[in-house]
């Protein structure tokens, strides 16, 4: 699949917004995290963003994930009805920059449903190792998405700051 550079940025806050990066010219991106580091042991969450930039929060998000432990055995999470995708990273601060993730997005600017496809790996310093995970999740609304928005959360609520994140994002021809 030949892929066609859109945007590149690094970001960090409370809550790092990715705009302008879906529009009508692919239906297919490719999304890379090339750095992450954040304040606390938390989970990397993310929404779509409508056309005017704002996130897409409704409880119509699904999702089915693998997470390959290198300490443990594996797991698996399947939950439907949340207002956002979680991304599996933890993380304490003692190790910046321990992930990569590759994600491949479907349809976000049509009026159809969005997919994504994700996988990646991080290092988790409480049971140190590297683990990996691979997902799947569905934004069940046919709302025109134009970009994404990170946030960290714990137990599904907001919690401390990014301090840093860098996106590559390409259309795929």
């Amino acid at each position: 699949m030949p892929l066609e550079f859109v945007k590149e940025q690094s970001s960090s806050g409370s809550t790092v917004q990715l705009t302008d990066c879906f529009s009508s010219k692919y239906k297919t991106y490719k999304l890379d995290i090339t750095a992450l580091d954040m304040q606390n042991q938390v989970s990397l969450s993310m929404r779509f963003l409508n056309s005017s930039n704002a996130e897409i929060a409704s409880t119509n998000h699904d999702l089915a994930r693998q997470t390959l432990y290198s300490h443990a055995g594996f797991g698996q999470t399947r939950v439907t009805g949340q207002n956002r995708f979680e991304i599996d990273y933890y993380d304490t601060d003692a190790t910046a920059f321990g992930i990569g993730v590759s994600m491949y997005i479907y349809n976000p600017f049509d009026s159809l449903y969005t997919y994504f496809v994700e996988q990646g790996s991080y290092y988790e310093q409480i049971a140190p190792g590297g683990d990996g995970t691979k997902q799947i999740g569905c934004l069940k609304e046919t709302t025109s998405a134009t970009g994404l928005s990170f946030f960290q959360t714990t137990g599904g609520s907001l919690s401390g700051s990014i301090e840093a994140i860098a996106f590559q994002v390409y259309g795929v021809k």
